[in-house]
């Protein structure tokens, strides 16, 4: 049987300090915009380009029913339970086949993941958009949604062999995301401001884990192409 080429190493497998460096920024960069935003939560500096914003997208038909209705309500439920249903069959199916450095990943970026974004709600404390379609009960900034969606399009990338398959999952995440990003605002639950303080959240968590974590996820990688 004719073996398998060796996959190249991974940015992350050689714990690149361009990967570190990109993470921290976007991570430095969502505080940053939520410690400007706690100065005046409820007037930034940017509050023009949110205003305008909200009032290009938002639903202009909000006591009709449309098939948009339908997608953004579908997007609002992956910070709900379908969503945490999800990271959970990920991580069963990881545990399965003994995957331990993959199933530690994605506990450890969704722990963070959350969290981080939560505890800048709590710092933050921005008031969301007046005409919310559904109910919420945390603060505007960041865009939890924004944030999970973020982490797992970097999850998902994180643990795809080989990298080839990652080609077409980018581009794929990042449509996804800005599906996300703008259903939030279709909503009225979230100015545009937290959705991209969100994504930078979620975007930096996850890369500086897998940073992290690249070489253990690399060697799990070759175990599991040498076990075929």
């Amino acid at each position: 049987m004719r073996a398998e080429p060796a996959e190249p190493v991974d940015r992350a497998a050689r714990r690149s300090p361009v990967l570190l460096v990109a993470s921290l920024l976007m991570i430095g960069l969502s505080v940053l915009g939520g410690f400007v935003l706690r100065q005046d939560p409820a007037a930034p500096p940017w509050q023009g380009i949110d205003d305008a914003w909200h009032d290009l997208v938002r639903d202009p038909f909000p006591t009709e029913h449309s098939i948009l209705d339908t997608i953004a309500i579908a997007l609002n439920n992956f910070e709900a339970l379908p969503g945490y249903l999800l990271f959970a069959a990920l991580l069963v199916s990881m545990l399965l086949v003994r995957c331990w450095a993959t199933a530690g990943y994605l506990v450890a970026v969704a722990t963070v993941g959350i969290g981080a974004s939560q505890l800048l709600k709590v710092w933050v404390d921005r008031p969301r958009p007046p005409d919310g379609l559904v109910q919420q009960v945390t603060a505007a900034y960041p865009s939890g949604h924004s944030t999970l969606t973020a982490c797992f399009i970097v999850l998902v990338a994180a643990v795809l062999s080989p990298r080839a398959r990652r080609r077409w999952w980018w581009p794929v995440g990042i449509l996804l995301l800005a599906a996300m990003m703008a259903s939030r605002a279709y909503l009225s639950v979230h100015w545009l401001s937290d959705t991209i303080g969100g994504a930078l959240l979620g975007l930096g968590c996850a890369i500086l884990l897998w940073w992290a974590m690249g070489p253990s996820l690399a060697n799990e990688r070759r175990r599991r192409i040498a076990e075929r």
